[in-house]
């Protein structure tokens, strides 16, 4: 028995449920069967559709799969689910764009909602340090009251394309470090900003897009097939912007409570020392500075393994070290605030030569005969930057 009915072309009930099953509990399914959470998505694609959101063949009731029809199956767009059953790409009929929908259950995330919305108010919306995801709109679901779904802009991983200078990683220190500064101005503590809840908006480094299922390979049915790269600037000459993203954890407190303490809650950084506390509490703030300090430090300065993200550790970021030593300090009380890490951070800046900025950021585990290669054609190009007037730290414009 297949995902299908032969002689209906419509979905078989017990396999159907038996498959969406299997798929939850982390087992291969075959590519003409859906997840459990895939078939919500399925059954909610008529309502989206009225929505003005449109989702992937594979989302549409009575879908056949298109290599059963005859199209290889390398140039089906059909035969790839989505990776994290709560994210959906869909497309915007207005405008024609991408986006990224967001299923939330207001139970279990009861501020997710007003805390997303909340950074697009008219007064937070276009302030210069406003790093936090932008908020297109909430669906409710008619048939589940306890769901919402965001709807967001359909942002690239922070690492792909990598970082090439030491002035692009710079750049993207002073915007995380304004970013999180901002939300803490506004008495937010986001609680889970590891950096796989930071994104970049890469629509001007990818003017011709990318395709959604694998963003190394240009959009169209045919294009990873082929092997066909998206085409793509250096962030050096079409900078990006980075944002914060997910607050299914954050909290707002009052602006009289300085130094609340909560009871903890782990995101993706299972680490910081305060997590270990017999009293199960803990200042959420001083543990942001934490989590955005080790993400600069597992990534960019050490590295280290990660399963799903490249962490390579570079060479040339040793003058970041000490202010990263003292955001990630064992004892709570003695790591800087943002404010504090804004203001080293401008002194650090002070110290740099154009040239240092300009120098390509090496990884650790780069082989030696490749760097040097590698090296070689980053200052020709290089040399092309500087004839354009094309500064070193490469400052993203407004959006």
């Amino acid at each position: 028995m297949t995902a299908q009915d032969a002689g209906t072309n419509r979905p078989d009930p017990q396999h159907e449920k038996l498959a969406g099953i299997l798929g939850e509990l982390g087992f291969s399914l075959a590519p003409e069967d859906l997840s459990r959470s895939e078939i919500w998505w399925r059954d909610h694609q008529p309502w989206l559709e009225t929505c003005g959101y449109t989702l992937r063949d594979r989302y549409k009731p009575g879908w056949i799969p298109s290599w059963t029809q005859g199209i290889p199956k390398l140039y089906a767009q059909d035969w790839m689910g989505v990776k994290e059953g709560h994210l959906m790409d869909a497309i915007r009929v207005i405008g024609n764009k991408n986006v990224m929908l967001k299923k939330v259950s207001r139970s279990t995330h009861p501020y997710e909602v007003e805390l997303t919305a909340m950074w697009t108010e008219p007064h937070l919306i276009n302030h210069p340090h406003n790093h936090c995801v932008r908020l297109v709109e909430v669906l409710s679901p008619p048939d589940d009251p306890d769901i919402a779904i965001l709807v967001l802009p359909l942002f690239r991983n922070l690492f792909r394309p990598r970082f090439q200078t030491i002035g692009e990683a710079v750049e993207f220190f002073r915007q995380v470090f304004e970013g999180l500064k901002f939300i803490h101005e506004n008495h937010v503590a986001h609680r889970d900003c590891n950096y796989t809840n930071i994104m970049m908006d890469g629509n001007d480094m990818y003017p011709e897009g990318w395709h959604v299922s694998h963003p190394d390979h240009a959009p169209g049915p045919s294009s990873f097939a082929k092997g066909k790269a998206a085409k793509h600037f250096t962030r050096t000459e079409k900078p990006p912007k980075y944002y914060f993203i997910d607050f299914g954890i954050s909290r707002r407190y009052d602006a009289s409570d300085t130094a609340p303490i909560e009871d903890i809650i782990r995101g993706g950084d299972k680490s910081p020392p305060e997590f270990q506390n017999p009293t199960g509490r803990c200042n959420p703030f001083p543990t942001d500075v934490y989590c955005l300090g080790n993400t600069l430090r597992l990534v960019f300065i050490e590295g280290g393994p990660d399963p799903e993200f490249d962490r390579p550790g570079h060479y040339g970021l040793e003058f970041m070290q000490p202010l990263v030593k003292d955001m990630v300090h064992e004892d709570p009380t003695k790591r800087p605030t943002m404010d504090e890490v804004i203001q080293r951070f401008h002194e650090i800046l002070r110290n740099l030569s154009s040239w240092r900025l300009r120098s390509r950021l090496i990884p650790f585990r780069e082989p030696t005969y490749k760097a040097r290669v590698r090296t070689g054609l980053h200052w020709k190009k290089t040399l092309g930057y500087t004839l354009q007037g094309i500064p070193p730290v490469p400052i993203e414009r407004d959006r």
